[in-house]
């Protein structure tokens, strides 16, 4: 047993310990102090699994808001495309940004979506105006 599980074990027992001795110390009858345990540990419980599964628990809450009409979907318009791997690996597509033609490279993992601030500034966005604080380097 390392340390840190040492020191998880003692607070652990202290927790129970506090707890324990506040549902004794109210004097109630045995059968409404268990009661009240088990509602304490099904709390903990229900928090337990919400965080632990915090992604499901997402989606779940987008196909909610989703089916009640209160989610902000990106609005797709136009027919859908193919694209093609090119030879580099990657899947390439030509569009325009405020009339600007450019090339972007689609990543369909990508946890954001960028353009360089050469590319902004040709095409007339000012990044310094969008708050952003998110550095990308690649």
């Amino acid at each position: 047993m390392s340390e840190g599980d040492t020191a998880s074990l003692v607070y652990s027992l202290m927790l129970l310990v506090l707890v324990g001795s506040a549902l004794i110390s109210r004097a109630l009858p045995i059968g409404q102090t268990i009661k009240m345990a088990l509602a304490w540990i099904g709390i903990f419980a229900l928090i337990f699994l919400l965080v632990s599964f915090r992604p499901e628990m997402k989606l779940i809450w987008q196909r909610i808001t989703g089916e009640l009409g209160l989610a902000s979907e990106p609005e797709i318009t136009g027919e859908p495309m193919t694209l093609r791997k090119s030879e580099d690996g990657h899947f390439w597509v030509s569009a325009e940004v405020n009339g600007r033609p450019m090339r972007f490279m689609v990543d369909s993992g990508a946890t954001f979506t960028a353009i360089s601030a050469e590319a902004a500034q040709a095409a007339g966005v000012a990044p310094s105006g969008l708050g952003l604080k998110t550095v990308i380097d690649t």
